[in-house]
């Protein structure tokens, strides 16, 4: 139906109306209204379309009205793909968690019903997305060579410059660990050339964006060792879900941080009367309390926060929860190496200096095996 004077298709979602006496919390947004009738006599009675138009701002809004929570499924061609793009930034500035449903075989939902039944389509939604996750797998699908075979290459290449502007640092290094398995490197290659491209940007941009910044925030730019943003990004996630903590193969302890305010505020929030209790609406005060109001710290805090509030996903959060505790338990290992190498060296009892050194080692090569874990 094409737009007239009283009924214009942006203002609208297809079969809204269904979709407020579903059970479901979600709503799967698709292209055309025979996707819709399909899935509703899949008895999937959640699915709008938006008409073969690109999502509006006034279809979000009556999306944010309905549900907090939309699985986008276009169609896999170059249009449905930026579409798919689009409409997951739009949504989730208003505040919407985002999955993305990629139907295999490049098919709509309608065809592959039809096809496959509904059933099979079923168990496609088990395998939703994030929006993120959606790029990658597109980059994956355009760095294949005639043969089928993945271009290694051209796949770093691609997903290094999409993580370059991805501000979310927690998952930045998730999906460079994900694209290191499947192009056989190591997460550390695919992160310095990363680091590689927003150097390059930097550069280009470093006037502009220093410009405005006052010289206490340029020190701290400059200097990121006065601040352990992997402790920091640690600390939020076990304060924010310390649900998960119970179902983790390991245990994350006050020592596994750096001696300082960090390693003080760990053992608040990982003490045993405050298990399972503690929540990030303690987090300032306490922050406030063991640091003194230390500025940087509690500024940090809050920058880093942004970046876990975004890890929507509970396997994405266990996932940066076991990255991050690999990540710190290796420095705490190295840390204690280097207390034994240096006890060692000002040892004058031999059997002594032998036991010091022998522990060296075992520390050692214990920091060694945590660190392969991350990489």
């Amino acid at each position: 139906t094409n737009d007239t004077a009283i009924y214009h298709k942006g203002n609208h979602l297809y079969a809204l109306n269904f979709t407020k006496k579903s059970k479901s919390d979600k709503i799967i947004l698709v292209e055309g209204y025979f996707d819709v009738i399909s899935l509703y006599l899949a008895d999937i009675d959640y699915a709008v379309a938006t008409l073969g138009t690109a999502l509006t701002s006034s279809q979000a809004n009556l999306l944010k009205q309905q549900t907090s929570n939309v699985i986008t499924c276009f169609d896999a061609d170059s249009s449905g793909r930026k579409a798919t793009l689009k409409s997951a930034r739009m949504l989730e500035k208003i505040g919407i968690n985002v999955e993305v449903l990629l139907v295999p075989e490049s098919k709509d939902p309608d065809d592959y019903i039809r096809e496959y039944g509904p059933n099979r389509f079923m168990a496609l939604l088990n395998d939703s997305m994030e929006p993120l996750a959606f790029e990658l797998e597109m980059i994956r699908q355009d760095s294949l060579a005639d043969d089928g075979s993945l271009q290694n290459s051209a796949c770093q290449n691609l997903a290094a410059g999409l993580f370059a502007i991805e501000e979310n640092v927690v998952l930045r290094e998730i999906y460079a660990a994900k694209v290191a398995e499947q192009i056989g490197t190591t997460t550390g290659a695919v992160l310095t050339e990363i680091a590689r491209r927003q150097n390059s940007y930097s550069d280009s941009k470093s006037d502009s964006l220093t410009k405005n910044i006052s010289p206490r925030s340029i020190i701290r730019l400059q200097s990121p060792e006065l601040v352990k943003i992997d402790e920091i990004q640690l600390i939020l996630l076990i304060s924010e879900y310390n649900d998960i903590l119970s179902e983790l193969d390991f245990v994350i302890e006050p020592e596994d941080f750096e001696d300082g305010p960090l390693r003080k505020i760990s053992e608040r929030i990982l003490s045993p009367e405050r298990k399972g209790s503690f929540t990030t609406a303690y987090l300032p005060a306490v922050v406030e309390e063991i640091s003194d109001g230390d500025e940087i710290l509690m500024r940090s805090i809050m920058e880093a926060s942004i970046n876990t509030a975004e890890l929507t996903n509970p396997s994405q959060r266990k996932e940066a929860i076991q990255r991050l505790f690999h990540k710190l338990r290796s420095e705490r290992y190295m840390r204690e190496a280097h207390e034994l190498l240096e006890n060692a060296k000002v040892c004058n009892d031999p059997k002594l200096k032998s036991e010091y050194l022998e522990k060296y080692k075992e520390k050692q090569s214990e920091g060694i095996r945590w660190k392969q874990n991350i990489y």
